[in-house]
């Protein structure tokens, strides 16, 4: 970010009225990517531990089938969404197959509900500009804003 907001400042003429204006255009702007950082490194810290905090959930969750049969606690939709969240908190992407995985369910259940997610608009899949054969998953900014007032109000 900070290479882009010093790519953008280009030579400008300060003795005529439009380059002043320019000019403090451009600096208005710098100021505003400033905060923006700023505003990101302080919330980092907080993101870090909501982060821990899911990643614990998921590990708990995962605890009980050590005891009890997995079909017993099956709850696809809310381990998708677990993942997608913490996935979104640590600045990771996942493709389909690995959310599968995550849902600890058949492939087919796990796209199913996938399927369910994707048709409430609490997720999207994303084309994999690299790799045509692979979907990327990911919360949508209204899944996300659900995610963080659930775990805002407990």
């Amino acid at each position: 970010m900070h290479n882009q907001a010093c790519n953008r400042v280009e030579p400008i003429l300060l003795n005529q009225a439009t380059g002043r204006a320019n000019f403090a255009s451009e600096i208005q702007t710098l100021r505003n990517k400033l905060d923006q950082m700023e505003a990101d490194l302080q919330q980092a810290p907080q993101q870090a531990e909501a982060f821990q905090k899911i990643r614990q959930i998921i590990r708990d969750r995962s605890k009980r089938q050590r005891f009890f049969d997995s079909d017993l606690f099956a709850d696809p939709a809310w381990d998708i969404l677990l993942e997608l969240y913490a996935c979104e908190l640590g600045q990771s992407r996942v493709s389909v197959s690995k959310l599968c995985l995550a849902a600890n369910v058949p492939a087919t259940t796990a796209l199913r509900w996938i399927n369910v997610l994707e048709k409430r608009g609490l997720v999207e899949r994303i084309a994999d500009w690299q790799d045509a054969r692979r979907f990327w998953v990911a919360l949508t900014p209204a899944g996300l804003e659900k995610m963080q007032r659930y775990f805002e109000s407990l």
